[in-house]
């Protein structure tokens, strides 16, 4: 099956996050594994075969927004990363 644009965009910045969340961060442990959750959930919405039914993306969208502004303050570059996700997200209905 052909991916969309913002199939590939969604993957290159689950990508980005995931390397982000590898980099030596002062994140508790929570927070990592809640963030490295989101990240596979976000994959799992992606790698879905044609047809069948989406996971609850407006529902993994909040829970990203959120996280977002969790960490706006102390992991800015972090709460980027998600936000372009969050973003894209709505951008292309999803």
């Amino acid at each position: 099956r052909r991916r969309s644009m913002s199939e590939e965009s969604l993957r290159e910045m689950v990508t980005d996050l995931r390397s982000e969340l590898a980099r030596p961060h002062d994140l508790d442990e929570p927070t990592r594994a809640a963030l490295h959750e989101l990240a596979q959930e976000v994959q799992a919405a992606l790698d879905r075969p044609p047809g069948t039914e989406p996971l609850s993306v407006l529902a993994l969208r909040r829970r990203l927004e959120d996280r977002v502004r969790e960490l706006e303050a102390s992991h800015p570059r972090l709460a980027a990363t998600l936000g372009n996700i969050v973003d894209t997200l709505a951008f292309y209905g999803l």
